[in-house]
């Protein structure tokens, strides 16, 4: 059913399972593809935010490059 509209899921399972349209929810949900190749990115950022970053960073015991894949993928899947 990819690529189907709400109109076209709702009649496929009204029809395959005998639901009711009012019984169906549909939900739409981030999906982040990983690869496993890491990609080299040179991005400029404030160097007080660079500061911030590195703390955070250090608490959490991960790298700079980690802590920001994580709160971009956060970010990506929160719809921002």
């Amino acid at each position: 059913m990819g690529g189907a509209n709400s109109g076209e899921l709702s009649a496929f399972l009204t029809s395959a399972w005998d639901i009711s349209a009012s019984d169906i929810v549909v939900a739409l949900i981030s999906l982040i593809l990983e690869t496993g190749k890491l990609a080299r990115a040179n991005i400029s950022l404030d160097t007080g935010l660079v500061a911030d970053i590195d703390e955070a960073a250090a608490r959490r015991g991960v790298t700079r490059s980690a802590f920001l894949a994580t709160a971009a993928r956060d970010r990506i899947r929160a719809g921002a």
